[in-house]
């Protein structure tokens, strides 16, 4: 039971327990049943997400007023997000396993796991993890579309709270998505034409046409 083993120092970050229980369960449907199941599951609990309030609360005050349960919800999502960004499920679930055997019967904080995520990744996910847990919205996927020669031009960015804030995510036909990796400056892509969407259903965002 990983939230009675990896414990933590500060309840302010109780989401080293809760987020990553209630993401275990997703797994462990993906395992049992598919990864379609484990999707689908994870979207049952989309709606009790509130972002009403940061996931990670203030340090050094012996904090539990929680009021939501998004140390939960939005922590699995957050999680199963950071799965989709780093696109490589053998990376992925080595550094779950890596970061459960490193700290088990032991305590880390919100810092460790950040830390771990970059060695192990080769990649900084800082940004990420502070406009996930810092900051009580998800990132805005803005896009604007144009048809023309029988392609969908795409411009996109990501509006955010943090300055530095980039993330890939997927677009385009569903079965046959495009990577895109969005900053917070516009960028242009051109797109085979399709029904376009943006994978909500992998990517714990918001998502804003604009004209």
């Amino acid at each position: 039971y990983f939230g009675n083993s990896v414990s933590i120092n500060d309840m302010a970050e109780m989401w080293i327990h809760e987020s990553f229980t209630t993401y275990m369960e997703a797994l462990y449907v993906e395992c049992a049943y598919s990864y379609a199941d484990a999707v689908r599951y994870l979207d049952s609990q989309r709606g009790f997400i509130s972002n009403a309030l940061p996931i990670v609360g203030p340090l050094n005050v012996n904090f539990d007023d929680w009021g939501t349960s998004d140390h939960y919800y939005k922590g699995a999502w957050m999680l199963h997000t950071l799965r989709h960004a780093i696109s490589d499920d053998e990376i992925w679930f080595d550094l779950l396993r890596s970061f459960y055997n490193r700290y088990a019967i032991s305590q880390a904080n919100t810092q460790d796991f950040i830390d771990f995520v970059n060695q192990c990744t080769k990649k900084d996910y800082t940004a990420f993890f502070k406009q996930y847990l810092y900051h009580p919205n998800p990132p805005t996927l803005q896009y604007k579309l144009e048809e023309k020669d029988n392609k969908t031009i795409l411009e996109y960015r990501w509006k955010s709270d943090v300055e530095d804030f980039d993330m890939s995510v997927l677009v385009g036909e569903k079965g046959n998505y495009t990577r895109i990796q969005p900053t917070t400056k516009w960028q242009k892509i051109k797109l085979p034409k399709s029904n376009f969407k943006v994978a909500k259903e992998l990517f714990y965002i918001n998502v804003e046409r604009l004209k």
